[in-house]
């Protein structure tokens, strides 16, 4: 009940005005700008990031931002695969019943890689998108599978996790390190990385005493009589 209450007074359905709410803080935002711009009219609160970025020259190129910048691509494609994964684990701890370690593993693995993302998509917006977009800079594409159906419960499913996650790893290092943001970013997934490895070792016995109980109580009203009426 807590949590409603929060989301119904930090969103559009409290009663009355609120300091903490989206209107409040987005009003508050909108007061900061303005007074930034009358004090410096050439300020701009936003990095020139790409409009429909991506990542290979498409067939039409217009209304498209193709990103050539080496770099800049290699940190995006980065992100779009933190992005997909991060996707099929939010679905994934759907499938699992609770309580299960499984199931908050998968959740807390998620919710970091959010966070990834966000220094990932930082350190893109800061880089330019290449010879073609010259006053324009690279930006998060969000390129991802079209179906991000839950995985099946299984200890294959756990195992792509944890490959998947050391492969982030792997490949965020690979980046600029220069970079603070992908140093963090890198350092993040590299700590995940070794949270996901405890995907190996679960297994699905929880599934299997349900399953198990389910299968004795179904036995045991076959061995009931049927009645006769």
């Amino acid at each position: 009940m807590a949590a409603c209450e929060a989301i119904i007074s930090e969103g559009e359905g409290a009663a009355a005005e609120a300091p903490n709410s989206h209107f409040s803080r987005f009003a508050a935002i909108r007061e900061e700008y303005r007074a930034l711009l009358a004090s410096n009219p050439d300020f701009r609160p936003a990095h020139p990031a790409a409009v429909n970025p991506v990542l290979r020259r498409p067939p039409g190129i217009a209304g498209r931002v193709w990103i050539e910048d080496a770099q800049a691509s290699a940190v995006v494609d980065v992100a779009n695969a933190t992005y997909q994964t991060m996707l099929r684990l939010l679905a994934y701890s759907y499938a699992v019943p609770s309580p299960a370690a499984e199931k908050n593993l998968a959740v807390d693995l998620a919710i970091s890689m959010m966070k990834a993302m966000t220094l990932l998509a930082e350190s893109a917006a800061r880089r330019p998108a290449g010879p073609s977009n010259p006053n324009c800079n690279a930006g998060v594409s969000f390129t991802a599978l079209r179906d991000s159906a839950p995985l099946p419960r299984n200890a294959s499913s756990r195992r792509f996790f944890a490959e998947r996650v050391d492969e982030l790893a792997r490949y965020a290092g690979k980046l600029d390190q220069a970079d603070a943001r992908i140093a963090r970013a890198t350092a993040l997934l590299q700590q995940l990385a070794t949270r996901a490895a405890d995907f190996t070792g679960m297994s699905d016995t929880a599934r299997t005493q349900i399953i198990g109980s389910l299968c004795e109580q179904l036995r045991l009203l076959r061995a009931v009589p049927a009645l006769r009426y």
